[in-house]
C-alpha cells in the first residue's frame, strides 16, 4: 500500500490528508482518504459508493491499523456510501471491537437513509457507534443563522 500525503489550509487550519492506495483488486483505485485534524482521524471513502466483500477486507486493514494505537480517535464518514453488505458491516464490528480492545474511539458519521435503514433491519444500530460529523451539523447551522 503506497501513501499520498499533502497539505491543505482551510481557514487557518492545517489539515493533513492521506489517500490510501491499494493496487490489486481495485484496478489500482484510491479507497481511503485519511485526514488529520484536531487529533483525529477523519476517514472516508474515496471514489466509492459502497462497502461490500470486494472492498471490505482492504478497508478493514487500513482502518485496524488506524484504531490499534490506544486513545486514538477515528471517524469513518460514510457520506455517500448508499450500501453495506454482511461483510461491510463485519467491517465496521470488527474495527469497533478492535478500537474498544485497544482503548482507541472508532465512530461512523453521515450515515445515509438507505444504509440506517439496513443498520436498523439487521439489528446493528446498538453495535455500531454512529455520531453525527460536526462539519455537517456547523454547516446546516450557519445557513439557518444567514
Amino acid at each position: 500500500m503506497n501513501k499520498y500525503a499533502c497539505r491543505i489550509i482551510i481557514k487557518q487550519k492545517t489539515i493533513s490528508i492521506f489517500v490510501a492506495r491499494i493496487t490489486h483488486l481495485t484496478n489500482d483505485a484510491y479507497m481511503l482518504k485519511i485526514a488529520k485534524e484536531d487529533g483525529r482521524y477523519l476517514v472516508s471513502l474515496f471514489q466509492v459508493n459502497k462497502l461490500n466483500t470486494l472492498f471490505s477486507e482492504l478497508i478493514f486493514q487500513q482502518l485496524s491499523d488506524l484504531v490499534s494505537e490506544p486513545g486514538r480517535k477515528v471517524i469513518f464518514n460514510l457520506q455517500g456510501v448508499r450500501f453495506i453488505d454482511s461483510s461491510g458491516f463485519a467491517t465496521l464490528i470488527r474495527t469497533t471491537e478492535i478500537a474498544r480492545a485497544k482503548s482507541a474511539e472508532f465512530k461512523i458519521c453521515n450515515v445515509s437513509d438507505e444504509v440506517m435503514e439496513l443498520i436498523e433491519l439487521t439489528q446493528l444500530k446498538d453495535k455500531l457507534p454512529i455520531c453525527e460529523c460536526l462539519e455537517v451539523r456547523e454547516k446546516i447551522i450557519m445557513e439557518l443563522d444567514d
